[in-house]
């Protein structure tokens, strides 16, 4: 009985040991995988809104699988102005960030420490590994003892309201820029040519035979005087309206002119040269006409350009 228990005793000593040797090395394995970090500045002392840069090296066993956070936007009290990121492959990887900071704050500051999450391949559980936090000084750029003062608005030496010779001097050149605009707007339309009203020829015609019956040449006997304006209102209509050289042609190199235009008919040419004649025949061989042939003429005359106007028009119309 006493050997079973002695042997009972001895195999319990040997399994605790060996249990106790397993959690030891074990623990060794999980202390000796974990990731190394390393932290530095390239400055231990900046001024106020100068940069500084922050690197992180972080080395990676073979056997790790290690989360890095992806950047905040800032870091303690710095704000992230750049940020990179390179990494090595080996027997122990190697990963190397690297932040370009800034800060507005004064005074000892410091950047916390770095924190990563890692675990061996195959593990179901994740642990934290930390690098080491940093400290700075920020300087400010004012002189000791400023840093109290506040800063006021800054008051104008004069109101507005008040400074009277500045309102003054402000209407002067408004209205004086209101007369210089009067006057480049004035001078603009003087220099603008004046439109020219062209009347159309058969309107100016009918203005000189009411002209002509104004004058009333009938009743004084004026039979001479009354053909001469009646025979030039028509010849110049017909140059005006025709091209033809009516006014500077004899009757008989007129209507030689007339039978070639094609916007005279044959019933136009023949009262025409009816018309002319005896124009021609009172002026150059002093003819009697009586005032009743003189009216008639002027109503031929006004009945021809009627009819040739109305002519015109048509063949304008088929022209488009």
């Amino acid at each position: 009985m006493r050997k079973t228990a002695a042997s009972k005793l001895i195999m319990f000593c040997m399994s605790s040991a060996l249990l106790t040797a397993q959690i030891m090395n074990a623990s060794f394995i999980w202390a000796a995988a974990a990731p190394q970090i390393k932290a530095e500045l390239d400055k231990d002392k900046i001024n106020i809104a100068d940069t500084v840069k922050y690197h992180i090296n972080i080395v990676v066993p073979e056997n790790i699988e290690i989360k890095i956070a992806p950047p905040a936007e800032k870091i303690g009290e710095f704000k992230i102005l750049d940020f990179k990121r390179k990494e090595s492959k080996g027997v122990a990887g190697a990963i190397d960030l690297y932040y370009r900071l800034m800060t507005f704050e004064t005074g000892s500051l410091e950047i916390p420490e770095f924190k990563a999450r890692y675990r061996v391949k195959g593990a179901d559980a994740w642990q934290e590994v930390f690098g080491p936090a940093l400290k700075i000084t920020v300087e400010s750029l004012l002189e000791p003892g400023a840093q109290d003062l506040k800063l006021k608005p800054i008051k104008p030496k004069y109101g507005l309201w008040q400074n009277f010779m500045v309102w003054l001097l402000l209407g002067v050149l408004l209205i004086a820029a209101g007369i210089w605009v009067v006057f480049l707007l004035r001078r603009r339309r003087k220099k603008e040519p004046k439109k020219i009203e062209i009347k159309p020829a058969y309107v100016i015609a009918y203005e000189e035979l009411d002209r002509l019956m104004r004058l009333n040449l009938l009743a004084q006997g004026k039979l001479e005087e009354y053909f001469e304006i009646l025979s030039a209102c028509i010849r110049n209509y017909l140059e005006n309206r025709f091209n033809l050289r009516a006014p500077w042609l004899s009757t008989e190199e007129f209507m030689l002119a007339a039978r070639e235009s094609a916007l005279l008919n044959a019933e136009h040419r023949r009262l025409l040269k009816n018309f002319l004649e005896l124009a021609d025949l009172v002026k150059f061989a002093r003819y009697g006409s009586s005032a009743r042939e003189a009216e008639e003429s002027a109503v031929a005359a006004r009945n021809f350009i009627d009819q040739t106007k109305e002519v015109l028009a048509q063949t304008q119309a088929r022209g488009k």
